[in-house]
């Protein structure tokens, strides 16, 4: 099976503390069963989602992607996109001599690839020369483009055609219909329930052509209980796999049906 490559994009939703998370659901299903997957990913965060990223959360990213680079070193090739992680290149990054950040499972480790953590600085940093423009080299470099979690203010953005940071202009620049476009939003029932969301999410559903992984109910961040939690990572990297590897799990409104 061929190498994926998914572009995750992170806008700041307190859901964006699952980020970790997610990324070891699709390192997990990378190896499920005996079905071996190979996946890059590569990851978009806004200025404002890296408040909700701790201490612990960025190490563990730090972990993946050291691991990726010791991995990546002899045949790095991203269509001239630079390794980055916040900023700083696998080269400023060195690993600890005696490999102690592999995990305990470096076999399992093999079949994912976390190849760049990108910020709004990263954009204006890469750029040199004609053709180095980082947010059309990651629409160009990735088979999937998934933003989870979007929140209130990103989806606004994207649906009125915005494109005033990293991750908006990826999706400004993303092919509608070309390639699959998933989107996990989180926010307050209130603006979830909110007639511009509903407008909005119209826009991405049918003009964009993205599938809206629905959030779901729980008590939220405010304190409240109602509908605008991201959907469980189990549930955001079974849509990703259906969207990868078969018939998008959507109906022609791009409503996802897997929650229905």
């Amino acid at each position: 099976m061929p190498k994926k490559k998914v572009l995750i994009g992170v806008s700041a939703s307190v859901a964006a503390i699952k980020l970790t998370d997610l990324i070891d659901c699709i390192r997990e299903w990378c190896h499920h069963a005996n079905i071996a997957r190979e996946i890059e990913v590569k990851i978009v965060i806004t200025r404002n989602s890296g408040f909700f990223l701790s201490r612990e959360a960025r190490s563990k990213l730090r972990e993946s992607f050291l691991q990726s680079s010791a991995m990546l070193v002899d045949n790095y090739d991203d269509r001239g996109i630079p390794p980055s992680f916040f900023g700083q290149d696998s080269g400023v990054i060195k690993p600890p001599e005696d490999q102690t950040f592999w995990s305990s499972d470096r076999q399992m480790a093999t079949n994912f690839v976390l190849s760049g953590l990108y910020t709004d600085e990263d954009e204006l940093a890469f750029w040199e020369e004609r053709g180095s423009v980082l947010h059309i080299m990651l629409k160009s470099w990735a088979d999937l483009f998934l933003i989870a979690p979007l929140d209130a203010n990103t989806l606004a953005k994207i649906a009125n055609g915005m494109a005033d940071n990293l991750l908006s202009c990826v999706a400004r620049a993303w092919p509608v219909g070309g390639k699959p476009f998933l989107i996990a939003t989180a926010m307050n029932t209130d603006m979830f329930d909110h007639p511009l969301t509903k407008m909005q999410l119209e826009i991405m559903t049918q003009t964009l052509q993205a599938q809206h992984i629905a959030p779901i109910s729980k008590q939220l961040a405010c304190g409240e209980f109602g509908v605008g939690a991201m959907a469980n990572v189990n549930t955001i990297v079974e849509f990703l796999e259906k969207a990868l590897e078969g018939p998008c799990p959507c109906d022609q409104t791009g409503t996802n049906r897997l929650q229905q």
